[in-house]
């Protein structure tokens, strides 16, 4: 009933209602482990959302995460939720057509143009890193798509202009995460020996740039030209997820906003340095808790098992997992009737004659609640 529901032929007030009641139904899918009918309930209310800012602005490039037009109808902080979890959905499941994501590509345009030179507060940083988080997340689904298509065609034409065209993107995109970098440095400054919630904000940049550098050429993900940043990643997860001794703690394991899982599987399933893995297993597995749409015991028992299989045979002394040891065709799949997840890769073997198997292995882990 949600997602038939557009946000133009609704009532303010039941739009409201609607927005609460599907933002609601996410959050109890994900607790219980439905990523996919978390996922469609997010999608939902987003598309309610956009319909309704387009009915009240009708401008893709003024429409934005940052700002309600309408707060007494639809609340800032209720868009800023729904923001927040689209990022976190983009990452996990999207099949949304390549057409509204080139839509989507100049999301809030307007409001990236006027971002402020230093933020005021950390729920304004925050407001913003959403909004460019979307756009680079809407950005790279458009790319893929769009790289797919060129090469079908198979015009050599075609695909110079389109990786052009991306490459002029990925340089937008860098350029408004350091925009954001810059405006967040006072913040930092003053928060960052204090504050979680400064720290988290680091951690979502650095995060950023992490995946920023996958793209570049080079081999760094595999040879240590990000170990510095991924130290950070590492350093400053493990004190947000510290307990103060002095401060009561909440019963809850669930969190609504991502960041500190997505920051830790970066580090162990994109890149290669094998004692900062084995240092995000720990931090995932030492007191598991839900993030957003991810749970850090299905992410850490998944990794633990890809680590262990890459370091088969691989001297102490090495401080990178080696290219040839990598993990191939690796795919993690929910199985929500059985309440279980899959994890299955490919390993290469080299037999006694020297020829080079791929080995396929399985790990089946169960949901703990």
């Amino acid at each position: 009933m949600i997602s038939q529901n557009h946000g133009h032929n609704v009532p303010p007030t039941q739009l409201r209602t609607t927005l609460l009641a599907c933002l609601l139904f996410s959050i109890f899918e994900t607790y219980n482990g439905y990523i996919t009918s978390a996922t469609t309930q997010i999608y939902s209310g987003v598309r309610l959302l956009a319909d309704w800012q387009t009915s009240q602005i009708h401008l893709t490039t003024k429409i934005s995460s940052i700002r309600s037009p309408r707060p007494l109808v639809i609340e800032d902080e209720l868009i800023h939720a729904f923001s927040e979890l689209e990022t976190e959905a983009m990452c996990r499941h999207d099949l949304r057509s390549a057409e509204l994501h080139e839509a989507h590509r100049f999301y809030g345009q307007m409001h990236i143009d006027t971002m402020p030179a230093s933020f005021s507060d950390v729920k304004e940083a925050r407001a913003y890193l959403v909004l460019i988080t979307q756009r680079a997340l809407h950005l790279t689904a458009w790319m893929k798509q769009k790289s797919n298509g060129a090469l079908g065609l198979r015009n050599p034409e075609i695909l110079q202009e389109r990786e052009n065209a991306t490459k002029e993107a990925i340089m937008r995109m860098g350029v408004e995460y350091e925009r954001w970098e810059r405006a967040f440095e006072k913040i930092w400054e003053e928060g960052k020996e204090v504050s979680k919630g400064v720290m988290a904000l680091r951690i979502k940049i650095l995060t950023a740039a992490a995946w920023k550098n996958c793209l570049a050429p080079g081999r760094g993900v595999f040879y240590g030209d990000s170990t510095e940043l991924l130290t950070e990643m590492v350093t400053l997860s493990r004190a947000v997820l510290s307990r103060d001794d002095d401060i009561p703690q909440a019963t809850s394991d669930f969190g609504f906003e991502g960041g500190i899982i997505t920051s830790l599987r970066t580090v162990g399933f994109v890149y290669r340095h094998r004692r900062l893995k084995r240092e995000a297993i720990e931090l995932l597995l030492e007191r598991p808790w839900k993030e957003g749409l991810w749970d850090s015991y299905i992410v850490g028992k998944a990794m633990e098992w890809l680590v262990n299989l890459e370091d088969e045979g691989v001297s102490e002394d090495e401080e990178h997992v080696p290219e040839e040891k990598v993990l191939r065709d690796f795919t993690m799949v929910q199985d929500e009737a059985e309440r279980r997840t899959i994890v299955t890769g490919l390993q290469a073997i080299v037999g006694e004659d020297g020829e080079e198997e791929l080995m396929r292995r399985e790990l089946v882990i169960p949901w703990l609640t």
